[in-house]
């Protein structure tokens, strides 16, 4: 990709980014930076400028973590959910190996009756 210059606004001051990410991308993170710090403004007016910048941070970071531990769940749920897939495929294996070795039995089975019931019409 190549690296292209965005302007972005944060917290009332422009910036240019150099980046490879597409532009739409970089503004929805500087919409949702903007956001956070404007909540903190909202709720917390007596703080200053830089204050209220590490606030911001701290609270995206703590999604950043959340994100990541919701995510290493899920990961574990779906290692586990592969597993149990597998047990059951297995399972399901051994069921249709099973399901074919009656069938063949069945087969030899009405084979013996009919060879059984021809031999009381022959002597009859």
């Amino acid at each position: 990709m190549e690296i292209k210059k965005i302007t972005v606004n944060i917290n009332g001051n422009e910036y240019i980014l150099k980046t490879d990410y597409p532009e739409d991308y970089i503004l929805k993170l500087t919409d949702h930076l903007n956001s956070v710090i404007s909540g903190i403004s909202e709720n917390y007016s007596k703080l200053s400028t830089q204050m209220i910048l590490v606030l911001s941070a701290l609270n995206i970071a703590d999604e950043l973590f959340i994100s990541k531990e919701e995510n290493s769940a899920l990961k574990k749920e779906i290692v586990s959910l592969k597993s149990k897939l597998n047990t059951s495929d297995e399972k399901i294996m051994e069921l249709t190996e099973e399901v074919e070795r009656l069938k063949e039995e069945l087969k030899a089975s009405r084979e013996e009756l009919e060879e059984y019931i021809n031999t009381f019409d022959d002597v009859g």
